[in-house]
């Protein structure tokens, strides 16, 4: 299977011209068979996972030990061992226990993804061939996932410039075209029709027209869905809020959530997993212009709830709050929400975990407990209206779209601001903010886009009741 520049296979035969490097996950017992010498192994090389390479070996121009012991082996582990692959490679998993190799898999592939589609050097691209050795067979499920997870990296990384809503929709429907969904496309006349005023607010500065993208993966019948709903800010100046240097310079990102939702819909649609699923994505850019929404306009959302908005800058919010009361007509046993949406998650996890809170104790324990298992982790906050509503409720309004104690759980506030549009039905939200953009390589993720959630969700909808 082709992925990026990598051509993957598994227990291939090579050629002697295909044998550049070979990677080796190693216990003690793989170090001996493989008659690694002794004075390359350091004495704790394995209790602490100290990596190490010579060469030439058997044909290999470089041999890389991922030493590891199988007592203190644990997914965290595994993702500190993660090699970026950039030449014809050969990765020998057969040391892994069954259940970390796939996660091996996943985790090379996360970090060896690049987006380079701008560099104007011409040179031939050169496809690296990766052939992974294993005591398994079947890994499409897997590479259908990673698939998915490369093009909503892709999407996250693309400029604004090109990526406007518009693009985005008919990325989407290209991408999805030859699977088992239902595509429909509501357009800004279709919009105010069915009363979008939060979000049309938030579209009226930019040329570029605001869309919602809903996708129906209804494989089961006579199940209620999981409803997926994605931040879809295409780039946010923060309005007449306007951004500073540098904290504009990424947002292009601010459409991960859509990404991330997108993505998610495609693995389970392309793996066949029998779940329903309806996403959301709601896409607009929130620009400055002689139309743009203003701090103090009070607007009517689509489920008649007025909002102040006391920051054009909390726009993320707004969007989807339309998109939660729309979602509600599908019944959905679940909203699930994912976004970009505050700097207070940043500011409270870094970039390597994101804020979760859920109206569901279990739920969150969940997805928490999955998190870790996977290493895409998410940490619940909790989302108390008892404690926290009146931060959001105003004198004027229903709502307000910032906490009236600006400083304080500004991730929080955001969450229960989104639970408010939700009612009765089951809520959990993703705050991605962290994680979606890094600004570093951390274990298996790459530099710039991540399309961090994507696995999280995909096995957490796989794996529900």
């Amino acid at each position: 299977m082709r992925l990026g520049d990598f051509l993957i296979s598994f227990n291939k035969k090579e050629k002697a011209k295909e044998k550049e490097v070979l990677v080796v996950y190693a216990d003690k017992e793989k170090a001996r068979k493989l008659k690694i010498p002794s004075k390359l192994i350091e004495k704790d090389s394995f209790e602490k996972n100290k990596v190490f390479s010579f060469g030439p070996f058997k044909g290999y121009k470089k041999v890389v030990v991922l030493p590891f012991s199988k007592k203190k082996l644990n997914p965290f582990v595994l993702s500190k061992l993660t090699v970026k692959i950039s030449e014809n490679t050969t990765v020998d998993l057969r040391a892994l226990p069954k259940e970390y190799q796939d996660l091996a898999i996943e985790f090379i592939l996360s970090k060896s993804y690049k987006f380079e589609k701008y560099k104007s050097k011409e040179e031939d691209k050169k496809e690296i061939l990766v052939n992974f050795l294993t005591t398994k067979r079947d890994f499409k499920e897997i590479l259908n996932k990673m698939e998915a997870l490369y093009f909503a990296r892709d999407l996250v990384n693309e400029p604004s410039n090109v990526l406007t809503p518009k693009e985005f929709v008919e990325r989407a429907k290209e991408k999805l075209k030859d699977l088992p969904v239902e595509v429909e496309v509501l357009n800004k006349e279709q919009l105010k029709k069915e009363n979008f005023n939060l979000m049309l607010a938030v579209a009226k500065g930019s040329d570029n027209e605001p869309y919602l993208l809903i996708i129906k993966y209804l494989p089961k019948e006579n199940e209620k869905p999981i409803a997926l709903v994605g931040k879809g800010v295409c780039f946010d100046t923060g309005g007449y809020d306007i951004k500073p240097w540098p904290h504009m310079n990424t947002m292009k990102m601010d459409m991960s959530g859509a990404a991330v939702v997108l993505g998610t819909i495609y693995a389970l649609a392309k793996n066949n997993v029998q779940k329903n699923v309806v996403a959301i994505i709601p896409l607009v850019e929130n620009a400055i212009s002689g139309r743009a929404y203003k701090p103090d306009d009070i607007i009517k959302s689509r489920s008649g709830k007025f909002v102040e908005i006391i920051s054009t800058d909390a726009e993320g919010r707004l969007i989807l709050a339309d998109s939660i009361d729309y979602s509600k007509q599908f019944n959905p046993k679940e909203i699930i929400t994912v976004a970009t949406l505050t700097g207070a998650a940043l500011v409270a996890l870094g970039e390597d975990v994101a804020a979760l809170m859920a109206d569901d104790d279990k739920k969150a324990q969940k997805l928490t407990e999955l998190s870790l298992k996977i290493e895409e982790r998410v940490y619940p906050l909790p989302l108390w209206p008892e404690v926290y509503k009146e931060y959001i409720e105003n004198d004027i309004s229903d709502l307000r779209n910032l906490s009236k104690y600006a400083k304080e759980a500004g991730t929080i506030t955001a969450g229960l601001f989104l639970k408010e549009f939700a009612d009765d039905y089951s809520f959990i939200h993703l705050d991605i903010a962290g994680p979606a953009i890094k600004t570093r390589e951390t274990r298996h993720l790459p530099k710039g886009g991540t399309a961090f959630g994507l696995r999280l969700l995909y096995s957490y909808i796989k794996q529900s009741r």
